[in-house]
């Protein structure tokens, strides 16, 4: 799996109005769970192996506030080539990125 990030700067505001259940993190935690599924802050999505583009993944991985306003997408693109899963996704930061951003795809592994 490939993940490509965009930094995000954490509005601590825009989170304020998120349901309980719902974990945004201040620095997003992503984290590789099987070939076709990734947790955002705990959030598990997967996307099946026989599909190879998901236009509505968007709204499907959407976080929404308590009146069900988009706060934003956990994935905002995602792809396979070759069967590889390509995925691009938002990751909050609250002081620096530069150490994590590359602007270009990165190798995700599963982590045991």
């Amino acid at each position: 799996m490939k993940i490509k990030l965009i930094p995000v700067e954490f509005n601590h505001c825009a989170f304020e109005r998120l349901p309980p259940d719902v974990i945004v993190n201040s620095k997003t935690l992503i984290k590789q769970v099987s070939d076709d599924t990734i947790s955002f802050d705990c959030d598990e999505i997967t996307l099946p192996k026989c599909i190879s583009t998901f236009p509505d993944i968007r709204e499907q991985t959407a976080v929404k506030d308590i009146d069900g306003n988009t706060l934003l997408s956990r994935v905002t693109e995602a792809h396979r080539e070759n069967g590889e899963l390509y995925i691009t996704a938002p990751r909050f930061y609250v002081s620096d990125f530069a150490s994590w951003y590359t602007g270009e795809y990165q190798t995700l592994e599963v982590e045991e």
